[in-house]
């Protein structure tokens, strides 16, 4: 499989090349397929991540709460990422066993660990600090597996397609880090879980809104610049004590409304500027802010089938500016900053429809 990176590159071939370029995007298919198939297995642990007993069986657990998957659902489908960047060698829709999911915890900690947030008759109210533990959880839980499954497909792209050592091993330390830092994570959300304090995290926006948006999203995002411009993580700090901040961002479709949440750990203190900015615009343009934010530094959405094809191909154009970022490499740090500061530009959300307003609402 020597030609393997040359599969990987054609994941980037839209639609419109499959009838001229169909065996290669075939093989392409098959090569990431089995690489990610492969990768998830070797990365599955023996024993439940929360408590540590040998599984009895995996739990399809799922990133954003079953019920949030079903209220946008049209035909038990959702919409992902690739509904919106077209990639002929992944499926278009999901059902909503299949949406968000991963394996590091048995069945029985699943039913019992989320019961407070999973619940939709628990958001009448702001959520509490048991809730949103919970959340952190199940975010650091996606984010440790997510490292997991890299470190495996590492070690699995070496083997198969000889990727030098220094590549994998430059790699792997990154996601290494990260791991350690996401084990931790998880460890302080797990005990505020079972011993919650006031003030254990911090919500710098909440809205809960009368209508269902049509799409559904939870998940740690780390800016890289407020509204002003400003630094929130300098992602090209070379220091190892200084760590890359998150922010939980929550999209719930509820049945009939939906809640918009961002929050932070209370040690958290890079978004307060960016909180206090927020906080001073019209909900129109928060809830523009927030739907750039999610399609700009995520793929991890779940949107509904009803939203048409021309509102997602609008919202490609947001897609993949974290790649251009990968591929960025400019001479000094400022020039670094200065360049990612072009690429996230807020003032770009003005150009792709605001999925979160009542423009796009399921019910009204």
């Amino acid at each position: 499989m020597d030609d393997l990176f040359m599969h990987l590159d054609l994941c980037n071939f839209t639609k419109i090349d499959v009838e001229n370029r169909k065996d290669d995007i075939i093989n392409a298919s098959k090569a990431i397929n089995d690489l990610i198939k492969d990768s998830r297995v070797s990365a599955k642990p023996t024993k439940c991540y929360y408590c540590d007993e040998p599984y009895d069986g995996f739990c399809n657990s799922h990133t954003l709460p079953a019920f949030c998957l079903r209220n946008i659902a049209e035909k038990g489908k959702v919409f992902y990422s690739n509904s919106i960047l077209d990639l002929p060698t992944l499926k278009d829709d999901k059902g909503v066993n299949e949406s968000g999911t991963f394996h590091l915890i048995c069945r029985d900690c699943d039913s019992k660990i989320f019961q407070a947030y999973e619940n939709p008759d628990n958001y009448d109210e702001i959520p509490t600090t048991k809730m949103l533990a919970q959340i952190d959880m199940k975010n650091n839980l996606k984010n440790i597996s997510k490292r997991l499954i890299e470190l495996e497909m590492y070690r699995l792209m070496s083997q198969r397609i000889g990727v030098s050592a220094k590549w994998v091993d430059a790699k792997s330390t990154v996601s290494k880090l990260d791991l350690a830092e996401f084990k931790n994570s998880f460890s302080r959300a797990k005990k505020r879980d079972i011993k919650p304090f006031s003030g254990d995290y911090y919500i710098g926006f909440y809205e809960k809104l009368p209508y269902v948006t049509p799409i559904g999203f939870q998940g740690t995002i780390a800016l890289i610049f407020d509204l002003e411009g400003n630094v929130i993580n300098n992602i090209y700090n070379s220091d190892a004590k200084y760590k890359i901040k998150n922010v939980g961002v929550c999209i719930f479709p509820l049945e009939k409304n939906s809640i918009v949440m961002l929050f932070v750990d209370k040690d958290n203190t890079r978004y307060s500027k960016f909180f206090r900015q927020l906080r001073k615009l019209d909900l129109e343009n928060q809830l523009s802010i927030i739907n750039y934010i999610i399609f700009s530094y995520s793929e991890d959405y779940f949107l509904s089938p009803n939203l048409d094809k021309e509102t997602l191909n609008k919202l490609m154009s947001l897609s993949g500016k974290t790649t251009e970022v990968i591929g960025f490499y400019p001479t000094t740090v400022f020039e670094q900053l200065e360049g990612i500061r072009e690429i996230f530009d807020y003032s770009e959300r003005f150009s792709v429809p605001n999925i979160l307003s009542d423009k796009y609402a399921l019910t009204k």
